[in-house]
């Protein structure tokens, strides 16, 4: 199988890279993604979809009920062949220390792909009480695929934290976004498939600490709204009329 490097592929490797696995012990071949079905149940539709596009193979969906868990997996060994010929490995992660390809390195759309799988699947939101700014998180145990994270932002324009080790998450480093024209402006320029879907809440937190929307977005404003479902610019106009 020959896989086209574009942007869908990167983005899909930037998942794999987050919350996915190859396994191949020489009999099995496994592509797998581990997803929250119930938080995150139109993210889960969206990654489907994707490997369906990349591959043009109906991926198995396995569900976990008790821990609200759905492995998406796909049982083919050119499937996992193909994505070893494109930069990933097989086997445990964190014992294999892999960061992004360089094929995805060296083209700014697919840098902005990749991340976007990135943030998707292992970052976070939070908020500095303090300032009352909303930042960004992004963990992982790959010291390469924290730093090509922190290598691919800078190729965007985007200014972030040092890299750090993260005391909760063992062999871990963070790296965080924080200043609130530079999160606007990583929010507008990658548009997170799988925030969009958790906006209520980041309007909840807004609400409750009485941040206003227009500082917060304040990069673009206008455009920055222009990708989120129409549902909920009914709802932030609700909740920010002299937003709009």
């Amino acid at each position: 199988m020959n896989l086209e490097e574009n942007e869908r592929l990167a983005e899909l490797i930037g998942i794999i890279l987050g919350d996915g696995n190859l396994f191949d012990n020489g009999r099995h071949y496994v592509l797998g993604i581990s997803l929250n079905y119930v938080r995150d149940a139109e993210y889960v539709n969206y990654v489907r979809d994707l490997i369906k596009n990349v591959f043009n193979i109906d991926p198995k969906l396995n569900y976990r009920k008790q821990s609200h868990q759905v492995e998406i997996r796909v049982f083919r060994k050119e499937v996992v062949f193909a994505l070893v010929s494109k930069g990933l490995k097989t086997g445990d992660k964190i014992r294999n220390q892999i960061g992004v390809p360089e094929w995805i390195l060296n083209n700014r759309t697919y840098v902005l792909a990749c991340l976007r799988g990135l943030i998707d699947t292992d970052g976070s939101i939070f908020l500095n009480k303090h300032n009352k700014i909303i930042g960004i998180n992004f963990k992982n145990t790959s010291i390469p695929l924290i730093t090509d994270f922190k290598i691919m932002c800078q190729k965007l324009g985007i200014k972030t934290s040092v890299i750090t080790r993260n005391e909760k998450l063992r062999k871990g480093y963070k790296i965080s976004i924080q200043s609130k024209n530079e999160v606007a402006k990583f929010l507008y320029t990658l548009k997170p498939k799988r925030w969009i879907h958790h906006f209520r809440d980041l309007i909840n937190i807004l609400n409750k600490y009485e941040i206003i929307f227009e500082d917060l977005f304040k990069y673009k404003r206008e455009k920055c709204l222009r990708f989120y479902p129409k549902k909920l610019i009914h709802e932030i106009k609700e909740a920010f009329p002299q937003f709009f």
